[in-house]
């Protein structure tokens, strides 16, 4: 396909401390039917790439052109790693997603945080989180310096990177969006149950019985020496993914919320399903009213990173929907 016709145009580059970060950048075509899809598209030339961006800064910004009419620009999206996997997300979810964005005028960066990737570790002592804050402010900085200069900002994120979105959206009134998939789960007093009742299933009684005779520790050998052995310790960064109370879940929601920003929380079906939406709902999402910028939404017949195409399919269908009702009611809040 000529690169001509399609309705954004990539670039990779290296920013943050030292350079070590690296990106890729989906910004919108210059095409004015650009929005449409690359099919229908008519032929234009590719811009040049965009200088002075391999050293961004988290302390420049980019000027507002002269006699430009006073109108908002769209927001930039912000696209992080789901765990450790790298920028691309699993099954290229985050490319799907950026290249949606930017073919509704949205621009796009999916970086690879601190050690990442191919984004190098730096010289910096800061603690993990404070990196991860540090690089998704240097992100939006190399956004606001683009030739569309957002100077707000939307975060998606699987998993850890839905995690990273939320916490750096508490504090930072610069991010008026968030789409988290997979967010923070919470267990009910059923769902140990029901993942067994569910690996039952999965690996057949056979299976199953001879897994939890090899746990067991009556077909284990008794060494004496490990009685008086310290119980291993997990590295912090081996550990469980931490996540708040319900209760403080839901006051930051409430406060986001009340502060305007858009919030869209998918969970996929891997375990109770509707069950686990129900505990949810009732100790989360019942004490935050009825804020029409706040959706939940359970993808079915799925995993936690969404292997189905069908799944990964309906993620991309929802962001581009998503957008669009950005876009509608930040046109209606001007009018």
């Amino acid at each position: 396909m000529n690169a001509s016709v399609l309705p954004y145009r990539e670039e990779s580059l290296c920013f943050g401390p030292e350079s070590r970060l690296i990106a890729t950048l989906t910004l919108p075509g210059d095409h004015p039917d650009s929005a449409l899809p690359a099919a229908l598209t008519g032929s234009a030339e590719l811009p040049p790439p965009h200088p002075h961006l391999h050293q961004a800064s988290r302390t420049s910004a980019h000027p507002a052109a002269a006699g430009r009419a006073p109108q908002r620009r769209p927001p930039g999206l912000i696209l992080l790693n789901a765990g450790m996997l790298p920028r691309i997300g699993p099954h290229r979810l985050n490319v799907e997603l950026a290249r949606t964005a930017a073919a509704q005028g949205v621009s796009a960066i999916r970086f690879d945080l601190p050690g990442l990737g191919d984004s190098g570790f730096t010289s910096s002592r800061l603690s993990h989180d404070e990196q991860t804050r540090a690089a998704i402010e240097d992100a939006m900085t190399l956004l606001s310096r683009t030739k569309h200069a957002p100077d707000r900002f939307l975060i998606a994120g699987l998993c850890s990177g839905a995690d990273a979105g939320f916490q750096m959206a508490r504090d930072d009134s610069r991010i008026v969006g968030l789409y988290m998939m997979e967010p923070y789960y919470f267990p009910n007093r059923f769902s140990n149950m029901f993942r067994t009742l569910r690996r039952l299933r999965e690996y057949g009684m056979r299976r199953s019985v001879i897994r939890i005779l090899q746990k067991s520790r009556f077909t284990r050998r008794h060494d004496p020496a490990a009685d008086s052995a310290p119980v291993p310790q997990a590295a912090p960064e081996e550990g469980v993914r931490a996540a708040p109370t319900p209760q403080h879940f839901a006051e930051d929601l409430r406060s986001l919320l009340g502060r305007g920003v858009q919030i869209k929380l998918i969970y996929a079906n891997t375990l109770m399903g509707h069950w686990d939406m129900r505990h949810h709902h009732r100790h989360i999402f019942s004490k935050l009213g009825h804020a029409p910028h706040f959706d939940v939404e359970l993808v079915p017949h799925t995993d936690h990173v969404f292997t189905r195409v069908e799944a990964r399919r309906h993620l991309i269908r929802g962001m581009a929907a998503w957008l669009r009702r950005i876009e509608t009611q930040q046109h209606a809040s001007a009018a």
